[in-house]
């Protein structure tokens, strides 16, 4: 799976935002979801937010039936 605009670097910690950002394509991606272009930005932005609406925003996507 390929999270755009991301590049990890090996052996360096990844910013929260970025975290988030891969926990959330897993999810949508796991859900089935396709993304447009302003659905990328808007992960970008939910990214940017705390762990707790990030997470909670993955247990919504978790329990939508799969798509596709």
């Amino acid at each position: 799976m390929t999270v755009p605009g991301f590049t990890a670097e090996p052996g360096r910690p990844l910013a929260p935002a970025d975290a988030h950002r891969v926990l959330l394509h897993c999810a949508l991606d796991a859900a089935g979801i396709r993304l447009t272009e302003a659905d990328r930005r808007a992960v970008g932005d939910i990214a940017a937010l705390d762990f707790t609406v990030v997470n909670s925003v993955i247990g919504w996507l978790a329990a939508t039936p799969l798509r596709g």
